[in-house]
């Protein structure tokens, strides 16, 4: 156990990935709370490269999430960094609640991609990224060359990352984890409220595509069609079939966003 010079002030952490609407969720809790999106996102990408390495333990990176959060006096923090530190997170702050938000793999697939060819992130931010992910894992088909081209990462390597995280997000025990799918989120504050034990009244309504950016990219313009989809059937069918049953294909996932 990490000692503390103080009760924490944070009530949940959100574990969506990028692009999962985890901006959406800072507005739905930052109505009435203090709610931040990736606060302090390079120091946490450091820290979980440093422990996927081996080079700090689970008390160092514990110790410093409790100095962090008594600097920052947050009651939610809401980061994809946060799927990486989920050991030192839990031992920090043992009685802390978690919000897995999760997007359907297609759509995800195709706003991650839009999202890295348009506005990539801080280099500091995909360096340790690209060390989590290991992306050299993955070899690049004649399928993924244009990915390549343009320095992005096989497909093979983002529908891996999805399901790995949802393999350590749902070890969670779950009477302390919420999975929030992301096009329902504008119907499950009530859920979100219960959960969290507050009142309902003190939440905003989600706005509708928020962060959504840009024009919307169509991924068919770097991979073929077909590529994606046996992609994910490879990689995410054992949590898709779960989570999004019948959804089962780029449209079908296009259609229930459109529909949110």
């Amino acid at each position: 156990m990490v000692a503390r010079s103080a009760a924490p002030t944070i009530q949940a952490f959100g574990l969506g990935q990028a692009r999962a609407g985890t901006t959406s969720l800072v507005e739905v809790l930052g109505r009435s709370h203090r709610a931040e999106h990736e606060p302090e996102i390079e120091a946490a990408m450091t820290a979980a490269a440093l422990l996927a390495r081996g080079d700090v333990s689970t008390r160092d990176v514990a110790a410093w999430l409790c100095e962090r959060d008594q600097r920052l006096s947050l009651h939610f923090d809401i980061s994809f960094a946060n799927q990486f530190l989920i050991e030192p997170l839990m031992a920090a702050f043992p009685a802390v609640r978690f919000l897995v938000q999760v997007r359907d793999p297609y759509t995800w697939i195709e706003s991650v991609v839009g999202h890295l060819l348009h506005d990539p992130l801080p280099p500091a931010v995909m360096r340790e990224l690209a060390m989590l992910l290991q992306p050299e894992r993955h070899a690049m088909s004649s399928h993924d060359r244009e990915l390549a081209r343009r320095g992005l990462y096989p497909l093979a390597t983002l529908a891996t990352a999805w399901s790995h995280h949802l393999d350590v997000c749902l070890a969670i025990p779950a009477e302390r984890r919420l999975v929030l799918r992301t096009h329902e989120l504008e119907r499950s504050t009530d859920r979100l409220a219960a959960f969290l034990h507050i009142p309902i009244a003190s939440l905003a309504g989600p706005p509708k595509h928020l962060n959504q950016g840009r024009a919307p990219f169509d991924i068919d313009t770097v991979v073929d069609r077909r590529h994606l989809e046996d992609t994910i059937a490879t990689q995410c069918d054992r949590h898709r079939k779960v989570l999004f049953p019948g959804i089962d294909s780029l449209d079908r996932a296009r259609e229930m966003m459109a529909s949110r």
